[in-house]
């Protein structure tokens, strides 16, 4: 092996023994000569940061390094133009050893399989998944002073070479629109190797397109020509133990002054480094693109309309507070909201690697929310690494990082291109998008599994011993006082009468003194007194913004709580959570809910584990799969069916979510449990599946809350004490979250969480898996701003309106016809007026008794005027010829998702079925069938779209799961057309093959 070693002369190696193909890599990233052995010599550094963007001041731990002047070098060198889009920047030793360590490849006889397997999954890696020749280790400092010369400059993409110049002579693509294209696709799908994109680049230049085209041959080359537009990221050096970063005041420090734990390996190699992309220079560039500064200003601030519907953030409250006269903002609708995301991510989780990294996100409330839910669009600040195979032990000094640009951002001057005018930025987070564990993380509080464990409310838990965990059984606190069930003093585990008022709720100004009494504690155990008794324990970061209210601006997460609440009761019903703690339990409890006999192993098919009245035997066990198999689901809806009860272990938050929100669990456990039992688990599903609409009406939020309470009450009393854990209790301030922010869909962590999976995804580096993902992210990130901004020729991120697939023309009956007439009557007012005056003359014919030879209406014209084409075309009327279609696409206006209408002549699947629908806006019962055709229909320059439908009759609501079933083999449906717009989106159903029955799982 030593003997395949070569010198590599480039500045990271300075003449090291690396292997051939790192060498090469090393040479073409750096534009070296193929090959001196000899090390070069190094050069001082003279450069300075004092104009560097963003105002960052260099850190120069060892001044006589000779790695510091030639990476500098080197950095310009790929910059194109030296100093002048990037500032001068310090190398990394980090990388440059991770370099040296990699393993020797052979550079032939691989195929990409393998290769991609040694890329992801060896435990050092090779060179080019490791780009730190734009890291720089730098102190942000951001003084107002240093700064004048910090904008954004448009010139840069609409008048360089680059934007200019067509890719070849003749062709309608620029240079950096191709490049673009090439690196959005290599950085939306993480099965790309660079070698392969380097190859279809070297195949596109050389042999397909045209001699004199000008795009790159390599990714090498092409990452270097754009590296002027990337985000330029500052590493910062932290302490071993998290707990500070060694920036500010202890930039020169060689030691953390909390734990004395040294900065460094040995020379200037440090423990631990944060990679972190500043927001400043993003919001500028938002600012200084005309449409996307019109965009994140298009919202309604504080003048919103009468209508009390939310759809969205940016129609709640809160919003409104935040852009009142009085509020953060002052009326001005260009401050930015942010909300704020983190969570623990492993992305080794599918090797079963331990390692758990913290990246810091950000999401611009401003955008609408069918832009700022794609993932695409969350914005990446850094990634905190694990500390060692586990969790940071303290992120709150890198979330430090975040509060000073925040304030510094909020006195700067930047300049609006929409309004063309400069003014002050006001930058605030006013969301805190966090589950459960990352509240605890961020604001510093003893969360999930203590004593005061809400961070809302002042409630107390219990110590179950036989249960081993802590349950909170106050759920009837949040009744009215007249309630019924606050007088049961037999079925609750309390055995009294429930006379308490509702918990408090806190103020955040009486956790800043818990957490200023946690740091003033004379000792430990004083200390954990206080954080057990008040949830609180040191300040964190976040407390130095001046809006800041940890109590106001903080939700609880609807996705985890959601999945966590559902998975607790399910998994208690099919037995999986039932053991003989939770029997022991309740026999100490007397409420009668305990199994009738001992468990004396683990559960098994053939005998049940629990009661029968909160546990499934193990024939309803297999009749509740039956039921799950025969579900059926539009293409909309993210869920397969099947086993469901015998092989949940694989569902996930969105699983879940659909489970409950598409009434499925209802439908699958009807005429299951104990009626009592049966009747609670119904209420609390009902319950839930309108807290997860995607819109509500603020006059409606205390009725939903008031029966969320109620439901938890019902829970409480009817099943066992070990389901009422703590994200059950969460489930009584969804609502409230909702009052405050709007619909969960505008925050909670779905976008996050698949954020989560796109970084995993580039996570190649096993050491430092934040290098590689840092590395893709600052590419990926720019060809989305690129689409967003329009300089694409077809952006990703626009929001497609309608749009069909047509089978063949054809005609429609002559009933039909007329239904569709009358629409146009009330849809076209000049064709109205036509036809008001047709009839007119009509009648004064038939007064003259001339009605006999009055002529038809296509042949009729007025008397003393001529009609023009347009009413020739209108008094003809509507032609029964018309457009069939095999499917209608469209984007629900709520959600911004894309809905699919199919013609069940068209449907192959028997699964998956887009043909079930309902009719809107009835005020009687349901009416339910099943389209049988699309069309398309054109009268007077309007297009329309129909559906003609078969209408089942005499639909029966099941009194026990108040869901809707017709018998489909008795009755022939009555055909009908209806307009598209007045079908509701398409249902999920299930067919009962024992009965004959159609069950409709959904009504809207």
């Amino acid at each position: 092996m030593s003997d395949r070693l070569v010198p590599c002369p480039c500045p990271f190696c300075c003449g090291k023994k690396v292997s051939r193909f790192v060498r090469r890599q090393h040479a073409a990233r750096f534009s070296l000569v193929q090959a001196d052995s000899s090390v070069p010599t190094p050069r001082p550094s003279s450069s300075t940061d004092t104009d560097r963007d963003y105002s960052l001041q260099q850190v120069d731990n060892n001044p006589e390094d000779p790695m510091d002047s030639t990476g500098e070098d080197c950095l310009q060198e790929l910059a194109g133009n030296p100093g002048d889009q990037i500032g001068s920047a310090s190398t990394d030793d980090s990388y440059g050893e991770d370099i040296d360590s990699g393993t020797e490849r052979e550079d032939a006889g691989t195929d990409e399989d393998s290769r991609s397997d040694t890329e992801e999954h060896s435990g050092t890696e090779r060179e080019d998944t490791v780009s730190d020749s734009s890291s720089s280790e730098v102190v942000f400092t951001a003084p107002v002073e240093q700064s004048q010369n910090w904008h954004f400059d448009p010139s840069l993409y609409d008048e360089s070479d680059l934007a200019r110049k067509p890719l070849y002579e003749g062709s309608s693509v620029t240079v950096l629109q191709a490049i673009c294209e090439h690196m959005s696709w290599f950085t939306s799908h993480p099965g790309i190797s660079k070698e392969a994109l380097s190859d279809i680049l070297h195949m596109q230049h050389h042999v397909i397109l045209p001699k004199d085209n000008l795009l790159p041959d390599s990714y090498e080359s092409a990452l270097k020509t754009i590296e002027p537009f990337l985000l330029q990221p500052v590493v910062f050096h932290a302490c071993q133990n998290d707990c500070i970063l060694f920036t500010k005041d202890y930039a020169t420090l060689k030691e953390c002054p909390k734990c004395n734990a040294p900065r460094y390996k040995h020379g200037t190699l440090p423990f631990r480094k944060f990679v972190y992309l500043p927001l400043g220079p993003r919001i500028e560039r938002i600012f200084g693109t005309k449409n996307l500064s019109q965009l994140v200003q298009s919202h309604s601030g504080a003048d919103m309309p009468a209508s009390d519907v939310m759809y969205d953030v940016q129609d709640s409250p809160t919003w409104r507070s935040a852009y009142s006269q009085q509020g953060i903002f002052k009326g001005d609708k260009r401050g930015i909201s942010l909300g704020l995301c983190t969570d623990g991510v492993s992305p080794f989780s599918h090797r079963k690697v331990t390692y758990s990294m913290w990246p810091l996100m950000l999401t611009n409330l401003n955008l609408p929310r069918k832009v700022r839910c794609l993932f695409q669009n969350i914005i990446l600040l850094g990634i905190i690494p694990a500390n060692g195979t586990k969790e940071p032990h303290n992120i709150s000094p890198y979330l430090e990082l975040v509060v000073d640009e925040l304030l510094y951002l909020s006195s700067r001057k930047l300049y609006d291109s929409y309004q063309q005018a400069p003014f002050t930025v006001k930058v605030n987070i006013l969301i805190y998008i966090l589950d459960y564990p990352g509240i605890g993380k961020v604001m510093s509080v003893t969360g999930s599994g203590s004593y005061s464990g809400c961070v809302w409310c002042d409630i107390s838990g219990i110590y179950n011993k036989q249960m081993h965990k802590m349950i909170y059984l106050e759920n009837r606190r949040y009744l009215p006082a007249t309630s019924s069930l606050r007088q049961d003093a037999v079925n609750y585990p309390s055995k009294a009468i429930e006379k308490r008022p509702p918990p408090k709720l806190k103020s955040y100004e009486e956790m800043k003194a818990f957490h200023c009494s946690y740091e003033n504690a004379k000792n430990t155990t004083q200390a954990n007194t206080i954080a057990s008794a008040t949830g609180c324990k040191n300040s964190y970061s976040l407390m130095k913004l001046p809006a800041h209210d940890r109590v106001k601006q903080t939700v609880a997460d609807a996705m985890h709580t959601v999945k966590d609440s559902v998975e607790h009761v399910f998994n208690l019903i099919i037995g999986k959570e039932y053991s003989e703690n939770v029997r022991l339990a309740e026999v100490e409890l007397k409420r009668g809910l305990e199994a009738s006999t001992p468990i004396l192993g683990k559960r098994s098919r053939k005998r049940p584990c629990g009661s029968t009245l909160y546990c499934l035997s193990s024939e309803q066990l297999v009749c509740a799969d039956e039921r799950a198999k025969n579900i059926v689901t539009p293409t909309h809806v993210d869920f397969i069916p099947g086993s469901v009860f015998t092989r949940s272990s694989h569902f996930k938050s969105h699983d879940w979510k659909q489970l409950v929100s598409q009434q499925i669990l209802k439908y699958c456990l009807r005429g299951f449990l104990g009626d009592k039992q049966r009747h609670s688990l119904f209420a609390f599903l009902d319950a839930t599946t309108r807290l997860l609409q995607p819109c509500h009406h603020q006059a409606d939020v205390v009725a939903l809350q008031e029966e969320m309470n109620l439901a938890l009450a019902l829970l409480e009393r009817d099943f066992p004490a070990s389901i009422q854990v703590i994200t059950m209790h969460l489930m009584h301030h969804i609502a409230e979250g909702i009052e405050k922010f709007g619909p969960v869909y505008g925050t909670w962590m779905y976008p996050f969480e698949r954020f989560n999976s796109w970084m995993c995804q580039r996570a190649l580096n096993r050491a430092h898996p934040e290098i590689t993902i840092m590395e893709t992210y600052r590419v990926y990130e720019w060809c989305q701003y690129m689409a967003l901004s329009g300089r694409m020729p077809e952006s990703k991120n626009s929001i497609n309106g309608q749009s069909s697939v047509y089978l063949n023309t054809g005609a429609v009956s002559s009933d039909f016809l007329t239904i569709m007439e009358q629409h146009y009557m009330h849809l076209l007012p000049n064709y109205n007026c036509c036809i008001m005056e047709y009839e007119r003359a009509k009648r004064r014919a038939g007064a003259m008794r001339k009605k006999s030879v009055f002529p038809e209406r296509a042949q009729w014209r007025p008397s003393g005027r001529d009609l023009s084409a347009v009413e020739k075309t209108l008094i003809n009327g509507p032609q029964n010829s018309v457009m069939y279609q095999r499917r209608v696409t469209v984007i629900d206006d709520c959600t911004g998702r894309s809905v699919d209408y199919t013609a069940a002549e068209c449907e192959r699947s028997t699964k998956c079925c887009s043909s079930y629908v309902a009719v809107k806006d009835t005020n009687t019962s349901p009416r339910f069938g099943r389209i049988a055709k699309l069309f398309e229909h054109s009268f007077a320059g309007v297009r329309t779209q129909w559906a003609i439908m078969d209408e089942y009759l005499h639909p029966v609501q099941d009194s026990d799961s108040s869901l809707w079933r017709v018998t489909v083999s008795s009755q022939l449906p009555k055909r009908c057309v209806y307009l598209l717009e007045r079908l509701s989106f398409p249902l999920v159903i299930a067919k009962d093959p024992a009965t004959g029955e159609l069950w409709f799982l959904t009504q809207h």
